[in-house]
């Protein structure tokens, strides 16, 4: 069994959690995002963030919300939803960038839970997963098939 010192030691490399392993580039998150599955937009739990992994000084040091992102790289989120890649706001209100394969993985998951919510009660308000990124529907939906919509 491992220790808990070595568990601790792959997290740090996993999430990219030191500095000389910092993003130094939208290809080098998209790789990242791909290995870990999902990204928080910031660091607020156990969950791997993409802005934690730039390293990159906040915007306006010693201010609050968005002036804490990253100064060059904030970006980078909606980057990567742009190029395919699922935003989900289900983390407590937190935004969640989820890896394809990871999406295919919920979508299941997602509907058939939407589905008993919806059956339960008929005035429950049901998700806003929207495809593409970004783009509001003019009804209520989630996420597309991802089994069958031939994204890779």
């Amino acid at each position: 069994m491992e220790s808990l010192a070595r568990l601790r030691e792959q997290r740090v490399f996993r999430c990219r959690l030191s500095a000389d392993r910092a993003l130094e580039s939208v290809e080098e998150a998209g790789a990242f995002l791909r290995d870990r599955g999902l990204l928080t937009r910031t660091a607020d739990c156990a969950l791997p963030s993409l802005y934690e992994a730039c390293h990159e000084d906040p915007y306006q040091p010693g201010s609050p919300g968005f002036a804490t992102w990253p100064a060059t790289k904030w970006p980078w989120f909606g980057e990567l939803a742009d190029r395919g890649h699922l935003i989900a706001a289900v983390h407590r209100g937190k935004s969640l960038l989820v890896g394809h394969e990871v999406a295919r993985l919920l979508d299941p998951i997602c509907r058939a839970e939407i589905a008993r919510m919806r059956a339960a009660d008929r005035g429950w308000a049901g998700c806003w997963i929207t495809w593409p990124p970004r783009a509001r529907p003019a009804s209520r939906t989630c996420a597309p098939s991802w089994g069958s919509s031939g994204r890779s």
